[in-house]
């Protein structure tokens, strides 16, 4: 990728980070554990080493979750029933917003990255990722913030799962970032065949 192009976005990722920060403080939420909080600084980093195989990793795991997150917000928007927020009052606030624009995060890095193929052997560091951000969850917070669904799944489903604590990183891999990993082959083929018109 080019010097100058890896930088302007470098800078949007930091740009991103910035506001996702200015949104939790204003928002008195001190907390930067979910994933989707810290995930732009690892973009910006990922792109400043020029390791596009961790960007393609770090993808892999956050773009469904994302797309979810989004789907769950206009779907708020339209039908007044809020899904992982408690409301969509203010529209044009700033924790609306930023809130979108942070779930945009991983769409932009695919955007990016289009044009390098995901390979099979990145899927080591996507586990790898999924196991720092597991540990990193359990270290560090408490299991009434329910980060990053690793203690409880309960927004997401309405019954209990047995030992999804413990089974949480094997099944983010094959129910998430596998198809995380697909998503972004199929995107890379398309543009490809795309290119050859």
């Amino acid at each position: 990728m080019k010097f100058e192009k890896r930088y302007i976005i470098v800078l949007l990722f930091v740009i991103i980070q910035a506001i996702t920060v200015i949104r939790n403080i204003q928002t008195e939420f001190y907390f930067f554990f979910w994933l989707c909080d810290f995930a732009p600084i690892l973009f910006a980093a990922f792109f400043f080493f020029n390791r596009l195989d961790l960007v393609k990793s770090l993808v892999s795991i956050s773009i469904i979750p994302q797309w979810i997150y989004l789907v769950g917000l206009i779907y708020g928007v339209f039908s007044n029933h809020y899904v992982f927020i408690e409301s969509t009052e203010h529209l044009f606030s700033l924790y609306f917003i930023s809130s979108t624009f942070v779930h945009f995060t991983s769409t932009f890095a695919l955007i990016f990255s289009f044009k390098y193929k995901p390979e099979v052997k990145q899927l080591k560091y996507t586990f790898i990722l999924i196991i720092l951000i597991y540990l990193m969850t359990l270290i560090f917070t408490s299991p009434d913030y329910y980060a990053n669904y690793v203690y409880s799944s309960h927004d997401v489903v309405d019954f209990k799962i047995p030992y999804h604590t413990q089974l949480w990183p094997i099944s983010v891999f094959i129910l998430v970032a596998l198809p995380g990993y697909l998503i972004q082959l199929v995107f890379y083929k398309y543009i490809k065949i795309k290119e050859r018109e």
